[in-house]
C-alpha cells in the first residue's frame, strides 16, 4: 500500500473521530426533577466572610431566591465547612443575612486532605447524592461568586422542563470592588452593573484577557473585546456549570475520579458530549463576578503575540465552547 493511501485512510479515520465524537444523545425531559433547588456552598475560613457577607446577600435578594419561591421552587441552602458548625453559627449568628432556618451547616471530614480540588470533591459528591435522592436541582454557589439580580432566577427557570446543566463565563475581579458592592447588599445589583464594576476593578488575570492586546492571558481561556463603550464580546474555552441536573453518572464521574477541578474540564466535556447543557450568551440573562484575592503572577501568566487570540485549550470541549460569543452590556 502507498503512503498516499496510508495518508488518506489515516485521515479517513480521523474525521470518522471526529464527527462521531458525542456520545449518546441523553433526552432529559424523560427524566423528573422536583422544582426542588439546593444552593451548594463549600466554605472555610476567610471563605466563610466572603459568603455572608457578599455571595449569600446576592443569592438571597428577592429577584433571586424571592422570585424562584414565588414561582413554586423549594430553595434550600447547604453550607458544607470543615470548621466546627458550632464554631461558624455562634460567629455569624448576629450576621444580618444569617438565618440558621434557611441555611442547613453541613459539618464535614476532610479526610486528610489538603488541597482544595480533594477537600470540594468530597463535598460535591455528598450533595450530588443528596441531589440525586431528593430528585432536586443543584445550583453552585461558590463563596467567593457575587451574582446579579435575576441571575439565579433566570438560570434556574429556563433550564427546568428542558432539565439541561447551564454554564456562563464570569470575570475574575479584584477584591476592591467590595467596598462599592457593600453599598448595593439589600438592594442587589443589576446585571449591567455589575459588568461596569468588573471592568472598573479587574483583577489583572482578567484585566489582561483583552484580545486586542499583544501581549496578554487569553491563553488562560477566557478572551473579551470592547465593540462600543458599553458593549464587550467573550469568548470562554471553559465556562463554568452553575446549575446542574443530576444523574448518577455525575456520582460516579466524581466518586472515581476524586477532583474537583474536573468541574469545568473533563465533567464539562462529558456535558458538552451527551448535549446535556447550555451556555449564557448574555449578560442581561445571567452574570457573576469572582473575588479573586490571589496575586497575579505576570512572568507566568502573560504571552506575548497573543493579540486576537482566544483559543486556550486544545480539549474537545474547548473547542467547541470557543465557537460561542457572549455578549456583555455594561451601564
Amino acid at each position: 500500500m502507498s503512503f498516499l493511501k496510508i495518508k488518506n485512510k489515516l485521515i479517513n479515520f480521523s474525521q470518522y473521530l471526529g464527527n462521531n465524537c458525542y456520545l449518546g444523545y441523553k433526552d432529559m425531559r424523560k427524566i423528573e426533577y422536583n422544582k426542588k433547588v439546593f444552593i451548594y456552598t463549600l466554605a472555610y475560613g476567610d471563605y466563610l466572610d466572603y459568603f455572608f457577607d457578599y455571595s449569600l446577600p446576592a443569592l438571597l435578594h428577592d429577584s433571586n431566591t424571592g422570585a424562584l419561591i414565588r414561582e413554586g421552587y423549594d430553595v434550600q441552602f447547604l453550607l458544607y465547612t470543615t470548621e466546627k458548625k458550632h464554631d461558624v453559627i455562634k460567629k455569624y449568628e448576629k450576621h444580618p443575612f444569617f438565618n440558621i432556618k434557611k441555611i442547613n451547616i453541613i459539618e464535614f471530614d476532610s479526610k486528610g486532605d489538603e488541597t482544595t480540588r480533594k477537600i470540594a470533591s468530597h463535598a460535591v459528591i455528598d450533595v450530588l447524592r443528596r441531589c440525586l435522592d431528593a430528585k432536586a436541582i443543584l445550583y453552585l454557589g461558590t463563596p467567593d461568586f457575587i451574582i446579579g439580580n435575576g441571575s439565579l432566577f433566570n438560570s434556574i427557570t429556563i433550564s427546568y422542563g428542558k432539565n439541561v446543566c447551564f454554564a456562563s463565563a464570569q470575570p475574575r475581579v479584584s477584591v476592591d470592588i467590595l467596598s462599592e458592592i457593600e453599598q448595593c447588599s439589600k438592594q442587589g445589583i443589576e446585571n449591567s452593573k455589575l459588568v461596569s464594576l468588573s471592568m472598573k476593578f479587574p483583577h489583572e488575570n482578567f484585566k489582561y484577557a483583552d484580545e486586542m492586546l499583544e501581549e496578554n492571558t487569553t491563553h488562560k481561556g477566557v478572551s473579551y473585546r470592547a465593540i462600543s463603550p458599553n458593549l464587550y464580546t467573550v469568548t470562554h474555552n471553559l465556562p463554568s456549570p452553575f446549575v446542574v441536573f443530576p444523574i448518577e453518572k455525575d456520582y460516579d464521574f466524581f466518586c472515581k475520579c476524586q477532583d474537583y477541578n474536573m468541574w469545568d474540564r473533563e465533567w464539562l466535556q462529558t456535558l458538552v458530549k451527551t448535549n446535556r447543557i447550555k451556555i449564557s450568551g448574555s449578560s442581561d440573562l445571567y452574570f457573576g463576578v469572582e473575588l479573586t484575592p490571589a496575586p497575579f503572577k505576570a512572568d507566568e501568566e502573560l504571552k506575548i503575540d497573543q493579540k486576537y487570540n482566544d483559543i486556550g485549550g486544545s480539549s474537545f470541549h474547548n473547542r467547541v465552547c470557543r465557537t460561542f460569543t457572549a455578549v456583555w452590556r455594561s451601564s
